[in-house]
């Protein structure tokens, strides 16, 4: 199976979410996020299956399968603070690159539904800081914490 390529320096569990691309051989290539935590009543209860996880499209799954796991590559583009800045990340990724355009992307589609106030607020870093504060005692309290 193919390892995350995770950017340097980033410790992936301290943070609640994430933006990804898989790349196939041929070049062809899929952007998605993914939780790194489950969640239950906005609360974390355990680790997701991220380690292991490729992709929600099951055309991506398929192509992975067929063309060997290994021989794909998954990297993790941008980590993130929420699941939900996350999906504004993903998006603004596959829009500034011009991916839906491009005849590589597996992408199908991009949807997304922000509000001002809330996007406006990821810039905030006093509030990053405590999305992380949140993260940590969280996990702590599920027991994820060595």
């Amino acid at each position: 199976m193919s390892a995350w390529i995770i950017p340097d320096g980033q410790d992936v569990l301290t943070y609640r979410a994430f933006v990804y691309r898989i790349t196939l051989p041929d070049g062809r290539f899929y952007v998605g996020k993914k939780n790194v935590y489950r969640t239950s009543g906005g609360k974390i209860v355990a680790e997701s299956n991220w380690r292991d996880y490729w992709s929600s499209s099951k055309e991506v799954k398929a192509l992975a399968t067929s063309v060997g796991y290994a021989n794909c590559q998954r990297e993790i583009l941008q980590l993130v603070e929420s699941m939900g800045k996350a999906g504004l990340a993903e998006t603004r990724w596959l829009i500034a690159q011009d991916a839906m355009l491009d005849p590589l992307c597996l992408n199908g589609n991009i949807e997304g539904k922000y509000q001002r106030k809330v996007v406006q607020g990821w810039s905030d870093d006093a509030r990053c800081e405590r999305y992380m504060r949140d993260t940590t005692k969280q996990r702590q309290a599920a027991g994820l914490l060595d």
